[in-house]
């Protein structure tokens, strides 16, 4: 079986009091304003037929919900990385309290955080429920840890090396399935970057497309 998935990553939650946490699988709060506006930018990338799967936390639910409209599979294999002690500290917070961690992160990001998930764990759970998907395109609304853990595991990235993947709010990742095999196709991909119809049209036109085609 031949199929594709479109990785989407969840819109800006709103941060209490505007500061930036960490949030895993034991933090979930709503979008924000800009969330929002994220999630909703994505509806035109997708054409109301492709199945729709879903982490069961709020901002991803939030999401699904402007882009598409049906409900969501919810899998709880799809849920955001489990973040140990660091979740819901800001930053500033996390590299005061655990700076050893912390530091170890920096040279290898495939380490968990303090009391957390590793990542080939967050990996193997997110494969299992990507290839457990029968649909020949599906859109699945998930959170960057588990997008990144995915892609490090198909890539084989080395998480020493390289550095680590940033995959912005709102964002899609597409991913080809064929015969139980994950390949990656496009990574991080803003709904800017897609042309409009009236482009589309333009691209055809240039290309000399018969009218009878671009009709179709």
């Amino acid at each position: 079986m031949a199929g594709l998935i479109y990785l989407i990553r969840h819109g800006e939650p709103a941060f209490l009091q505007g500061q930036k946490l960490c949030l895993g699988n034991k933090s979930d709060p709503p979008l924000s304003e800009e969330g929002v506006r994220q999630a909703k930018a994505l509806k035109s990338c997708f054409q109301r037929n492709e199945a729709v799967y879903c982490s069961p936390m709020v901002r991803c639910l939030q999401t699904a919900k402007y882009i598409f409209d049906r409900e969501p599979v919810k899998n709880p294999e799809l849920a955001e990385m489990d973040m140990g002690r660091w979740d819901g500290l800001t930053f500033h917070e996390i590299r005061e309290s655990y700076p050893e961690t912390y530091a170890r992160r920096g040279l290898d990001w495939s380490l968990p955080a303090s009391g957390g998930e590793c990542l080939e764990d967050a990996a193997r759970r997110a494969q299992k429920a990507i290839l457990g998907i029968s649909d020949e395109e599906a859109a699945v609304v998930t959170h960057e840890g588990i997008i990144r853990a995915l892609l490090w595991k198909i890539k084989s990235i080395d998480s020493k090396a390289a550095p680590s993947p940033r995959y912005p709010y709102g964002s899609i990742t597409v991913l080809k399935i064929e015969s139980g095999k994950l390949t990656v196709t496009a990574e991080g991909v803003l709904p800017e970057a897609f042309p409009d119809d009236s482009e589309i049209c333009e691209i055809l036109k240039i290309c000399r497309t018969p009218d009878e085609v671009i009709r179709h």
